[in-house]
């Protein structure tokens, strides 16, 4: 459990996240076969978590990077962070929210959206490529630019199907820290 414990602060020192020692971490455990014995044995499956670390501020938007665990997954592109809410400017608070996939009756199609945000409704992870898309959302890109992330669709895809593919196992949550 040391090693488990060891590792998970190094990954939360090389995020530059903040992590209370003393806080617990769930583990959760899973069962599996073995194979050819058929013992069954346990085994500790540590869950992934969804980072995404604000680095680039402007006047219109905010750039950060979307990682899942120590693998850096895309760019994202977020509206101006703000101490007062501009509706529809604003990028959501830094925190931890549980993402779950729904069906969006706007976007007719079924997306990432981030539970319980506080002063906010309907955030989700969509494609989009500049501030005037983001309506408070987060933007996916393999590329970056100023205002801008690009080649949007091809990392939201890959995101998406790997969030519906933890989403089978475990919850899934999105630590947004910066800004």
């Amino acid at each position: 459990m040391n090693k488990i414990m060891s590792f998970i602060n190094w990954v939360a020192r090389k995020l530059g996240l903040e992590r209370d020692p003393e806080e617990p971490i769930i583990v959760p455990v899973v069962r599996i076969e073995t194979g050819w014995t058929g013992h069954k044995e346990e085994k500790k499956s540590i869950p992934k978590q969804l980072v995404l670390k604000r680095l680039e501020f402007s006047d219109r938007s905010t750039i950060g990077e979307l990682w899942i665990d120590s693998s850096f997954q895309c760019y994202t592109l977020e509206d101006t962070v703000r101490k007062i809410k501009i509706p529809k400017e604003t990028a959501i608070p830094s925190g931890s929210y549980e993402v779950v996939i729904t069906y969006s009756h706007r976007f007719l199609r079924r997306l990432p959206l981030l539970l319980d945000v506080p002063g906010f409704t309907h955030i989700r992870i969509h494609p989009g490529n500049k501030p005037d898309n983001t309506e408070g959302c987060i933007l996916p890109g393999l590329v970056k630019g100023h205002n801008f992330v690009g080649q949007s669709i091809p990392a939201f895809d890959k995101l998406f199907s790997k969030i519906e593919k933890l989403l089978e196992t475990q919850k899934v949550y999105l630590h947004i820290c910066g800004g």
